[in-house]
């Protein structure tokens, strides 16, 4: 009898000292923009502060009756909460944690609360804690993180290769087509030393000084054409641009890097240099070839002019036929020279039509 007298006196008395803490509890709760609570977990019963109520839609008459809190909390967030309940009814360690609790008046909401555990004379433990209201915040980090999924999927996808790395070095991103393109995955290249590594070669550190100043960039800028080397070896040709897009939550910058493989199209212009070298060949043995066809006109007229004026069995004539041969063998190479120049010249040749048309 006397055991159980003096433990209802202690309760009394604890009960008591709650009473005053709450009386304290509505005084903070009047300063401050956080809610207020006690809960018993023998009795399971709670007390709420008007702001806890004012928070979640309640009237300051609603909930007088102190139900059981945890009847308000998301079905799917019950067994975790009760979990930290549980261990730190063992252990009284306070605990401080979110979970969506329903409301009648505001749906569902996100809460954080932080617990302070109490050991009661009768075995059972007494919770004061503190509430705020995080739906808002929680629905900014849930569109951030939309966010930053479309921005990954449309990096992932993008058809033009594309790199986003952060201030330190470490590569956050790799697009498919990077991949593709250059043999390398995020695997391979987790940092710009390694990519600079495979791709520069002997460049490596003059490219990685010139990475290094992207990240002090205000707006978009190019960096020109570097050429690296694929993990197969090959030889590629890629023109940079580069974007700073903020930063992350530990305040390393990031840069966004696209990549226009622009390998074919310096083939394409080589081989045009080519053909416009070739071409200006081509016209200045045109020209030659016209000058010295002149002159050969001259030379091969005047032989022949010989060859018929001289004797068979004189000396000359033999000299004269030496002459129109070099000059016939003069003519066909003037010939050739036309034909690459594409300026061969139209020569007359008498036909019979009828054979022609037969």
């Amino acid at each position: 009898i006397g055991s159980s007298l003096a433990t209802g006196l202690e309760r009394i008395s604890l009960q008591r000292d709650i009473a005053t803490l709450r009386s304290r509890n509505l005084l903070a709760d009047a300063c401050s923009s956080e809610g207020v609570w006690d809960y018993d977990a023998i009795t399971r019963r709670t007390w709420f502060s008007p702001r806890w109520k004012a928070m979640l839609g309640y009237a300051p008459d609603e909930l007088e009756s102190a139900p059981d809190w945890t009847k308000l909390i998301h079905p799917d967030d019950l067994s975790f909460v009760n979990d930290e309940i549980h261990h730190s009814a063992r252990t009284l360690e306070k605990f401080d944690i979110q979970f969506r609790v329903n409301t009648p008046h505001r749906g569902l909401r996100w809460i954080a609360i932080e617990a302070h555990p109490e050991s009661a004379p009768d075995g059972g433990v007494l919770w004061h804690g503190i509430m705020s209201d995080v739906t808002e915040r929680k629905l900014d980090e849930q569109l951030l993180r939309d966010s930053e999924e479309r921005l990954r999927k449309i990096i992932l996808n993008s058809p033009t290769p594309l790199m986003l790395h952060a201030e330190n070095g470490e590569v956050l991103l790799l697009s498919n087509s990077w991949t593709e393109i250059s043999g390398y995955t995020l695997a391979d290249i987790p940092t710009i030393r390694d990519w600079t590594r495979l791709a520069y070669g002997s460049e490596q550190e003059h490219v990685l000084e010139v990475i290094n100043r992207l990240y002090a960039l205000s707006e978009p800028a190019g960096d020109g054409e570097f050429e690296i080397r694929a993990s197969s070896g090959e030889k590629r040709i890629w023109d940079f641009m580069n974007a700073p897009i903020g930063a992350l939550p530990d305040g390393r910058r990031l840069v966004l890097s696209m990549a226009i493989d622009v390998t074919e199209r310096k083939q394409l212009e080589s081989r045009l240099v080519q053909a416009s070298k070739m071409e200006s060949i081509g016209r200045l043995a045109g020209g030659v070839a016209h000058d010295f066809n002149n002159l050969l006109t001259v030379i091969n007229g005047y032989a022949g002019f010989l060859l018929s004026r001289l004797d068979p069995t004189d000396p000359s004539h033999a000299y004269a036929a030496a002459i129109n041969a070099a000059g016939d063998r003069a003519a066909s190479l003037t010939r050739q020279l036309l034909a690459f120049s594409r300026k061969q010249l139209i020569q007359p040749v008498t036909l019979n039509i009828s054979t022609v048309v037969s």
